[in-house]
């Protein structure tokens, strides 16, 4: 989805990978409608894809009544330790409807 391929890219930048990911937290508007849909991409995510593997990281998600822009159903907070420097926070969202990410 959006909000993954967009994690994939900034770790990347950051010259960093999954495995370098220590913590997720995502904030989904209407939990009890968008829950599922998130926590089956978070899971798909995390087990990878062919060969590869992600690793295992601490993981929340976490209800909110709304999120900015507008419109948006789904923010995703990474913490990853990037090997060169300090944990960094990294907040992706994504700006239209839908929960596909």
């Amino acid at each position: 989805g959006f909000i993954l391929r967009k994690l994939d890219v900034v770790l990347s930048t950051l010259n960093a990978t999954h495995s370098d990911i220590i913590s997720m937290t995502a904030h989904v508007v209407d939990i009890h409608k968008n829950g599922q849909d998130v926590l089956k991409a978070h899971c798909n995510y995390m087990a990878g894809k062919g060969n590869a593997t992600r690793s295992v990281c601490s993981w929340t998600m976490v209800g909110v009544s709304g999120l900015l822009p507008e419109g948006c159903l789904v923010q995703l907070e990474v913490k990853a330790i990037v090997r060169r420097g300090p944990a960094n926070s990294l907040i992706l969202d994504r700006p239209y409807g839908g929960v596909k990410i």
